[in-house]
């Protein structure tokens, strides 16, 4: 078998003539093989094609960078935001005032707006009155 055939017709018509001198006519996939000269622009094109796509890449991850930037500070609030969630309520730098109350044998902490923060047994060393306790429970009677 012959490499090429039919060479001496012209290109238009060489597909004709090789239907006309087929067995038959199937209709497949194959490989046609490039000529050096398609090869070689081939290879330009993907060249070409790869120089532009690490342009695209580089714009890409400086927008990237930009937007991680805009989305930095939400993230962190993000995520400040969930901690109060969870702990259904957010952390706070003040003052908490001490309560003793000697007949219930408890502590109680109070923020400035008179919240009860906090209760827990007294210690035996707070369980000896003071002046103050004492001022308070004549203001109760």
């Amino acid at each position: 078998m012959e490499d090429i055939l039919f060479q001496e017709i012209p290109e238009a018509k060489r597909e004709d003539m090789l239907d006309a001198n087929c067995d038959e006519k199937i209709e497949t996939s194959y490989l046609r093989r490039f000529s050096q000269e398609e090869l070689d622009q081939a290879r330009k094109d993907f060249a070409d094609r790869g120089i532009h796509i690490a342009q695209l890449e580089d714009e890409l991850k400086e927008a990237k960078l930009a937007y991680d930037e805009k989305l930095k500070p939400l993230r962190k609030l993000q995520k400040e935001t969930l901690e109060c969630i969870k702990s259904r309520g957010e952390q706070v730098r003040g003052f908490l005032y001490k309560m003793v109350d000697v007949e219930k044998r408890e502590v109680g902490f109070y923020d400035s707006a008179g919240h009860l923060i906090e209760r827990r047994k007294a210690l035996p060393s707070e369980m000896q009155r003071n002046i103050f306790q004492i001022n308070r429970e004549r203001e109760a009677m």
